[in-house]
């Protein structure tokens, strides 16, 4: 199937979700994807459900590497429309590398 979008929500079984993110070059969701995955947290996912997000790369370990915080719009879907919800990030290691 063609794909329409670089990111996605999946329903899996036992009340959990898999968001896959698209950190694209700012290491950060851009406003479409915070609105898509904060729309499926709020209309979608139920009181008792739990999200695994995916991303590229291991974020947090650039962050570390940098100084830096994760991207404001990441952390605002994870602190604001999932509320708590987000409980494990998992990245490819092997794709990290960051000019």
């Amino acid at each position: 199937m063609p794909q329409e979008k670089s990111y996605f929500a999946i329903r899996l079984p036992h009340g959990w979700w898999l968001f896959g993110l698209d950190l694209a070059l700012e290491d950060d969701i851009d406003m479409c994807q915070y609105s898509y995955f904060a729309r499926i947290a709020e209309e979608r996912l139920g009181p008792g459900d739990q999200v695994v997000l995916v991303q590229h790369c291991p974020s947090w370990l650039v962050d570390w590497f940098w100084g830096r915080c994760q991207g404001s719009n990441l952390r605002q879907l994870v602190r604001g429309p999932l509320r708590g919800r987000a409980r494990l990030q998992l990245a490819e290691a092997t794709a990290w590398h960051h000019a």
